[in-house]
């Protein structure tokens, strides 16, 4: 589904079994439950919103940071995103606090009137 405005969603991060992805955990909205999910480390950025160096986090050092997602709806307290492995979730709406900034390579192009 790609329609949804990019965010970043604040999340544990920990590495994964393969070099490539990383392990992020976040709580959901509906369940008291964390959900669980693995992401591509290019998804994933430190708590200063900086991507993921080759050997972040060290061994099994588990860091807080974000994960990139599509805000697919928002209510008052929850938010409906779509994660990097495709499912889509309710989380609150605090977690999804940071916006990514813009591409500033994008394609946009201002018309005069």
């Amino acid at each position: 589904m790609r329609n949804g405005q990019l965010v970043l969603v604040s999340c544990k991060l920990r590495r994964g079994a393969f070099s490539g992805e990383r392990v992020f955990q976040l709580p959901m909205a509906v369940v008291r439950d964390d959900y669980i999910g693995i992401a591509p480390v290019a998804h994933c950025l430190d708590q200063h919103r900086l991507p993921l160096g080759r050997d972040q986090p060290p061994g099994e050092v588990e860091i807080d940071g974000f994960v990139e997602a599509f805000l697919i709806a928002n209510g008052s307290a929850e938010a409906r995103i779509e994660l990097p492995d495709g499912e889509a979730i309710s989380v609150p709406i605090v977690q999804v606090a940071y916006q990514r900034e813009p591409d500033p390579r994008s394609n946009y192009v201002p018309v005069r009137s």
